[in-house]
């Protein structure tokens, strides 16, 4: 250090320590942004999961199309009845759906203790 420079003149051009331990607020914030992050990756592979759902469908649907009216009849289906599978709504999914939790729910370690 150049000895003209008095100590307290050269404490602002100094770096600040590194802040090791992360306040509440921040720790609080960051479980928000992992939790937001993890059920916008949820939705996603729901949204994947019915999208290859819908294309498996079409891919049979068009399979169907393509059979003749004997081999529709020799499994037990009609070509009038073809429709009635394309109307038919896709399954939901919420056996794997969970509710979301907030970020500073403390819910879970009052229970605990």
């Amino acid at each position: 250090m150049n000895p003209r420079i008095a100590q307290a003149h050269a404490a602002p051009m100094m770096p600040f320590p590194a802040n090791t331990r992360l306040s509440d607020a921040e720790a609080m914030r960051l479980q928000a942004v992992e939790a937001r992050d993890a059920a916008l990756l949820a939705g996603f592979r729901r949204l994947k999961a019915r999208i290859a759902a819908w294309r498996e469908r079409q891919r049979t649907l068009a399979a169907l199309r393509d059979l003749s009216d004997r081999e529709l009849t020799d499994i037990g289906l009609v070509r009038g009845s073809l429709h009635r599978m394309i109307d038919e709504p896709l399954p939901r999914m919420t056996a794997t759906r969970t509710a979301p939790v907030a970020a500073n729910d403390q819910s879970a370690a009052r229970r605990t203790a």
